[in-house]
């Protein structure tokens, strides 16, 4: 891999004299926000002015004090409440937030960086707040040139990046674009506590109306040309509410271009909102719908099952300490034995497109994107990123395009987008096994080979 980039902009630079940080990462001392801080302390760039920021000066300096010696030591900043938050916001060049839930803890946050000229990322899957945010803060983050980039973490990143790179032949040739497609998910490990807090939050805020709302975020296709959204027929659908836009309810059975089974995927709702609307931002119409993986009937119709779990359920599985509470998470024997592997394919043939894979999903990897997405903001000239240095609420593909893409393939994900690639990590892929993740019930993790 090739050493960090240096900053290199002259805007960048300018900007840097008048702040005092290159980048703040608030919420540091939560489960994830701890990962981000220890990956960013060894991965940044000699010279890096950064800070952790948070509500307690006892946990961030035992967080600091824990961090590797030798490597880019943070500042500490404490932040009491709210009203803080253009002070925070005006003190750095880039905002890392992992203070979720993100509606309650990083709003203030993202609105004081969209009318200061502040960048921000997060992990946030709260899609009903990133549509709050794209309408209330858009506008004064072009004015600004704030780059704000929400849903940069696992959600929603490999979705995003492997639809964008699936697209990108016939972009390159200047065609009007249309794709059927699809992504199938692989994965092991298990949820945080606050992952778990938050989609119970989501769920009894908004209901289903809002939550269902495939076209959230944007992406509708136009009305001209619906009609080429071609819908398809399997007799071997067992029961399928999804054959348009909306989101996948229950098992379907293989097909002969593809032998495994597959399920309602946890976190579709999140992924194909961000990236429908990656898609309309680049003037693209796509149906996106997005699967777990399967080895079998009982596994897929299990999924399924645990999918329509109830919040009220949830709730009463972690007060009973079946579930994580928040700020709990898994340990590392358990996050290095995680893994996850998202396979873009042709709705109607089945052809692999492109596919995206790595460690442990939600944190280790997690931290990894949203680190170096963050640090892409910090590193790279402005206009080398997809959205030219543009001001306003992106997404990950477009906000950052190839500079991304790059940056994670640097990092140790394994994302392929050519012939040779895909030949190479479906060869990977078959060669071991794969595994379900646990279901809302709190079973274990089911072993399954392909």
């Amino acid at each position: 891999a090739s050493p960090p980039l240096q900053i290199a902009a002259t805007f960048d630079r300018n900007m840097a004299a008048a702040k005092a940080y290159d980048l703040i990462l608030y919420g540091a001392t939560g489960f994830t926000g701890r990962l981000v801080a220890s990956y960013v302390s060894r991965r940044a760039a000699a010279g890096l002015r950064w800070a952790v920021a948070g509500r307690s000066a006892e946990k961030l300096e035992s967080l600091v004090a824990s961090l590797p010696e030798g490597q880019q030591t943070p500042s500490v900043v404490v932040v009491k409440d709210a009203a803080a938050a253009p002070a925070l916001a005006d003190q750095t060049r880039v905002v890392l937030s992992t203070a979720g839930p993100f509606s309650l803890h990083s709003d203030a946050l993202v609105a004081a960086c969209a009318q200061l000229g502040t960048s921000y990322v997060d992990i946030n899957g709260e899609i009903p707040w990133v549509r709050k945010v794209i309408d209330r803060d858009h506008g004064a983050a072009v004015d600004s040139g704030a780059i704000i980039v929400p849903n940069a973490g696992f959600d929603s990143v490999p979705s995003d990046l492997a639809v964008y790179l699936a697209t990108r032949p016939r972009r390159k040739h200047g065609r009007p674009y249309w794709a059927d497609i699809e992504g199938h998910v692989t994965m092991r490990g298990t949820m945080s506590g606050g992952t778990i807090a938050t989609g119970i939050l989501m769920s009894e805020t908004y209901g289903e109306k809002v939550l269902g709302d495939p076209f959230l975020l944007g992406g509708a296709p136009a009305s001209s040309s619906s009609s080429q959204f071609v819908e398809y027929h399997d007799d071997d659908v067992i029961d399928v509410s999804a054959l348009d836009h909306s989101d996948p309810t229950a098992a379907v059975a293989p097909r002969i271009n593809r032998a495994y089974w597959l399920a309602p995927f946890g976190m579709a709702r999140i992924n194909t909102r961000v990236v429908r609307r990656s898609a309309a931002l680049r003037g693209e119409e796509i149906r996106y719908r997005e699967f777990a993986v399967a080895d079998s009937k009982d596994a897929a119709a299990k999924m399924a099952r645990n999918a329509l779990v109830a919040p009220e359920k949830l709730r009463s599985l972690v007060e009973a300490g079946r579930l994580p509470k928040p700020s709990e998470g898994p340990d590392e024997s358990t996050r290095a034995a995680s893994s996850f592997e998202l396979t873009v394919v042709d709705a109607e043939t089945q052809a692999v497109l492109t596919s995206v894979a790595g460690g442990d999903p939600g944190y280790d990897e997690t931290a990894k994107m949203v680190a170096e997405a963050a640090l892409a903001l910090v590193e790279r000239p402005r206009h080398t990123l997809a959205c030219a240095g543009k001001g306003g609420v992106w997404t990950p593909s477009t906000a950052f395009g190839d500079v991304l893409v790059e940056g994670l393939r640097e990092a140790g994900l394994k994302i392929a987008d050519d012939a040779a690639e895909l030949a190479d990590a479906i060869a990977a892929s078959e060669a071991g096994p794969l595994e379900l993740p646990s279901g809302g019930d709190g079973d274990s993790a089911q072993k399954m080979s392909r």
